[in-house]
């Protein structure tokens, strides 16, 4: 089964060595992580990660239902083993982007889909999507505006946390 407890941690293990890989560092200085992140690209070991992404991460909205002091929490998932490893699999991909024009240009399209996950309580998206479009004018100038007012009202909803 996919939802085993060894499934999930060893492809933990594993992504949180990849990061380990492109992440600055004593033992890592900048060459060695852009050479890292060019190697990774190039055998398109986004692809996987980015797959892991796309699987369903149910939302618990029964919490909901106990009124407007609640509305501003992020929304617990059913599966936190599932949540952990997304969270693995978004710092990759943020370490994958830093100071990487051919790897924000890549996932850029991967924006909206990313986005869905924004709301889940202990997930952090955000920094990812901000790594995909830092200090890259052309990208941000192609972010619809349709996805700016879905990340504001998301904003609105569950606050900046």
């Amino acid at each position: 089964s996919a939802d085993r407890k060894e499934a999930y941690d060893e492809a933990t293990h594993l992504l949180q060595t990849l990061t380990q890989y492109i992440t600055l560092s004593l033992k890592n200085p900048k060459e060695l992580v852009s050479k890292n992140q060019r190697i990774m690209l190039n055998r398109e070991l986004d692809n996987p990660v980015v797959d892991i992404l796309r699987m369903k991460l149910e939302r618990d909205l029964s919490f909901k239902d106990l009124g407007a002091e609640h509305d501003r929490n992020a929304d617990p998932p059913k599966n936190p083993a599932r949540r952990d490893l997304f969270q693995v699999c978004f710092d990759y991909l943020k370490m994958l982007c830093k100071d990487n024009t051919a790897a924000q240009v890549k996932l850029f399209p991967m924006i909206t889909v990313f986005a869905d996950h924004v709301g889940v309580e202990q997930l952090n998206v955000a920094d990812t999507i901000c790594e995909i479009v830092r200090d890259n004018a052309v990208l941000i100038s192609q972010v619809p505006e349709t996805f700016f007012r879905t990340f504001i009202n998301a904003i609105q909803i569950y606050g900046r946390k």
